[in-house]
């Protein structure tokens, strides 16, 4: 597939937090009362009320097959199930040409309890696509490389539009594959954090020391820089963990992605929901509190 059906005009940052507000916009009825043309199909799952204190921990584009697999062992180590949604190229990457010691990536997630959901295929802005569209460029394709990695008969746990743009078609789709709309209830917005805007305006004093686990601390980069990568890396933390406080509720599902940042961030959020008295659970535990 040609490589100019990725280039856009803005930057990826710009973009998330613009595709970002219309997705929510959507979603929510901001811009389409229930009942109107949004109305078709399965409505999607934020938060479930009736989850108690249970919390859903979900991840994202999975580009990053090394950020991917250490994200998911934290997890594993501590007997906790996430959710991943990976866009289908990315899962064909994998197929295709692996990075050393990532061989047989999704089968080796699915082993360690963690559940699979799709983000369609190419990530591409979907605004516009029509049904047949979504079904022939993203969504056979998402399955195919699923299916490919992890059996003829998988399922995936859930659809999650990229970007969180929900449309009347992408509705449709979920209702003609019978699987479940999932969005978000709290935004990490890990994906946001990005070394060029938050370091060089934020950085000040050295930030305290930063552990992922208690194997890995984080290393120092050239002190005469404008930012040191522990510094960066406390700034993005601080910032991811004061948007999971601020939203955080019982029965929310969280929205990461498997990026750096997320990945450091997996210590501090799970001590962050001991104190609030969150229990991370499988997303499939949510939904079948959801009905």
């Amino acid at each position: 597939m040609s490589s100019s059906l990725f280039r856009v005009s803005i930057s990826r940052r710009q973009f998330l937090r613009q595709a970002g507000f219309w997705g929510v916009a959507l979603g929510s009825g901001m811009l389409a009362a229930p009942g109107r043309s949004l109305a078709r199909g399965a409505e999607p799952v934020r938060t479930v009320v009736a989850a108690g204190r249970r919390v859903s921990l979900t991840y994202d584009d999975l580009w990053s097959e090394y950020y991917t697999l250490r994200i998911a062992r934290l997890y594993h180590k501590r007997g906790i199930r996430i959710a991943l949604f990976p866009a289908g190229r990315a899962i064909t990457n994998n197929l295709q040409r692996p990075h050393a010691d990532h061989e047989n990536l999704y089968p080796r997630l699915r082993d360690m309890g963690h559940e699979i959901g799709c983000h369609l295929y190419t990530h591409r802005n979907h605004r516009r696509f029509s049904l047949q569209q979504l079904i022939d460029e993203e969504m056979e394709p998402a399955l195919g490389a699923m299916r490919q990695a992890l059996g003829a008969n998988f399922t995936p746990i859930g659809l999650r539009p990229p970007y969180g743009i929900i449309t009347d078609a992408i509705r449709e789709l979920s209702e003609l594959y019978s699987i479940p709309l999932i969005m978000w209830g709290v935004d990490s917005e890990d994906a946001l954090c990005t070394v060029n805007t938050d370091c060089d305006s934020a950085c000040s004093a050295p930030a305290a020391d930063v552990h992922a686990d208690d194997d890995d601390t984080v290393a120092q980069e050239d002190q005469s820089a404008p930012c040191t990568q522990r510094e960066c890396v406390q700034i993005c933390l601080n910032h991811i963990l004061s948007q999971l406080d601020q939203h955080l509720r019982p029965g929310s599902v969280v929205l990461n992605h498997a990026v750096r940042n997320a990945y450091w961030a997996v210590a501090p959020l799970l001590r962050l929901l001991s104190r609030r008295n969150l229990q991370p659970v499988a997303l499939s535990e949510l939904l079948a509190v959801s009905g």
